[in-house]
């Protein structure tokens, strides 16, 4: 089936509306669409409009989604929906092992490479740079795994009711006032 050159995403894959509508609030689809370069690893652990993406095109509705801002829904701290987020991250997590794979050398080869005295300065270089790329996207797709972790906890972990949450939030305060800290507190109980 041939794309639409003005618009293959809406051709080849037919979105919602309000997809639409926040993958272009994220400037990443549409007419403002203009820098479709996104990143893993580096300054951030996930460019913020990759995230914000996946979610939005993960999510089976508007619903849970509704209420948050362009902030929260770009933010790593944020947790949506379990299914959202584990579906995300994993998709991150084998973004991140795909462009590992996708380098000539592993970690080792291009250490041993360093060893080799005879090499010319712009090759030592390339070969310093190579390092530092995979240290960027390894540490991003630990995080991402750790992240993985949080969010099958949280998801495991037994849902308190609103009365519940206020009471337990009372008892931390008053431990808090007494001087009691938490792991004290916890013992006693």
């Amino acid at each position: 089936r041939q794309c639409d050159k003005e618009d293959p995403i809406s051709e080849l894959d037919r979105l919602e509306p309000w997809q639409a509508s926040a993958l272009k609030e994220l400037g990443l689809y549409g007419p403002g669409a203009n820098n479709l370069e996104v990143r893993l690893g580096g300054e951030r652990v996930v460019d913020p409009r990759l995230l914000g993406a996946l979610r939005v095109l993960y999510a089976p509705s508007l619903e849970p989604l509704k209420g948050l801002s362009l902030k929260a829904l770009t933010s790593l701290d944020t947790i949506i929906d379990p299914e959202i987020e584990l579906r995300a991250l994993t998709t991150l997590l084998g973004a991140g092992a795909v462009a590992l794979n996708n380098f000539p050398t592993g970690a080792k080869e291009d250490e041993e490479q360093l060893k080799n005295n005879t090499l010319d300065s712009n090759t030592r270089k390339a070969i310093e740079f190579r390092i530092a790329k995979k240290r960027c996207v390894v540490t991003a797709v630990e995080a991402l795994a750790l992240k993985i972790q949080e969010v099958n906890e949280k998801a495991a972990a037994p849902q308190m009711s609103s009365k519940e949450k206020k009471k337990l939030k009372k008892q931390e305060k008053m431990n808090k006032m007494l001087g009691i800290d938490e792991t004290t507190a916890k013992k006693e109980q």
